[in-house]
């Protein structure tokens, strides 16, 4: 996970402890099948919104003006287990990379862009997945499987964007 999030290896402590929170929420033998996190609760975890370690995510801001920025930047390491009963918190625990500190904030908004496939860049206005260039890529003109893909236009490009003039 550390060096999956490229974040740095001081926050070795913080992936231990997520870590640990995933493994009590998973199957074990020893206890025919139910997970640590069942029989401490007797209920199931929910795993469906459990975010990736180390995913991106804004934090709101108290500002005084409108105009200030009203979010910083972070990096989400786990949920606040420190308290008696975790599941009532919500708080999340967030890496500051210009601070080089972990803070618990309540306010969390996690970007659009975490969480999708690894590797792949999803083109909205045509619904085409790219992957990244590599051996097997699209892209790759060394790929067999893209022999019978011509690198050139089949229609002239029309700019995007037009440029603005002052009134």
């Amino acid at each position: 996970m550390l060096h999956d999030a490229k974040l740095p290896k001081t926050l070795w402590g913080e992936c231990i402890r997520h870590a640990v929170w995933l493994k009590n929420r998973t199957l074990t033998k020893v206890l025919q099948g139910k997970t640590p996190y069942e029989v401490a609760f007797k209920r199931k975890p929910n795993l469906a919104n459990v975010p990736d370690w180390g995913a991106k995510v804004f934090v709101s801001k108290k500002s005084k003006s409108k105009l200030l920025v009203h979010a910083r930047i972070g990096r989400w390491v786990g949920f606040n287990d420190d308290v008696e009963d975790f599941e009532v918190s919500k708080g999340h625990r967030i890496y500051w990379e210009d601070s080089r500190s972990v803070t618990v904030e309540r306010t969390v908004v996690f970007r659009k862009d975490e969480g999708k496939v690894r590797g792949f860049i999803e083109v909205e206005e045509e619904g085409v997945e790219v992957g990244i260039e590599g051996e097997g890529s699209v892209n790759n003109p060394n790929n067999p499987a893209n022999a019978h893909i011509s690198n050139s236009p089949t229609s002239p490009e029309t700019p995007r964007s037009e440029s603005l003039e002052p009134v």
